[in-house]
């Protein structure tokens, strides 16, 4: 596990999902269909409390959604939790990017969660950070750890097996021209 005090990331690399609207549940999309760039990362905390969340996207205005485990963007809406824009209205845009308005979220502990970044407008992919300030505000000590796979693909499962069998026949060989 990995810990975790910023979240980066490109939008685009995972394909387009039809964002939830605002909420706390969204209860609807917001109907374009498949039109908004997303990345998402699965983590959980080691310590329940308040957690700030605030996302920052290069091109435009971030959108954060927070789901119960894992995230499905075949159906955005399945173990959806919060979602909301980042975006600071009152922000000069002659100041440079928008650097959002923080999101506090309760959170917790070893909860699997998974935390879903987009872009506001569609079809706008973009890189961004999302930063993660924990309670007592100190997440380098682990209290957010990024979750890996347990069980591993089947094709590396497969690439494994092929591999370990290649050992065994070059050291069958061996063995047998000693």
């Amino acid at each position: 596990m990995t810990p975790l005090a910023a979240v980066t990331g490109s939008l685009g690399t995972n394909g387009q999902f039809d964002a939830p609207n605002f909420g706390a549940p969204p209860s609807n999309t917001a109907g374009f269909g498949n039109a908004f760039f997303f990345s998402g990362t699965r983590f959980c905390v080691t310590a329940s409390g308040s957690y700030v969340f605030n996302s920052m996207l290069q091109s435009s205005d971030a959108a954060l959604y927070l789901y119960l485990g894992n995230f499905d963007p075949s159906n955005s809406l399945s173990n959806i939790l919060f979602g909301a824009t980042t975006f600071d209205t009152s922000f000069d845009p002659s100041l440079g990017p928008n650097p959002g308005l923080p999101i506090t979220l309760a959170l917790t502990a070893s909860t699997s969660y998974t935390l879903v970044t987009s872009s506001f407008f569609d079809n706008d992919p973009g890189t961004y950070i999302t930063t993660i300030a924990c309670p007592g505000g100190n997440c380098a000590q682990g209290q957010v750890v990024a979750l890996t796979s347990t069980v591993p693909e089947p094709g590396t499962v497969a690439l494994v097996a092929m591999g370990l069998a290649g050992a065994a026949l070059i050291s069958r060989r061996r063995s047998r021209s000693v």
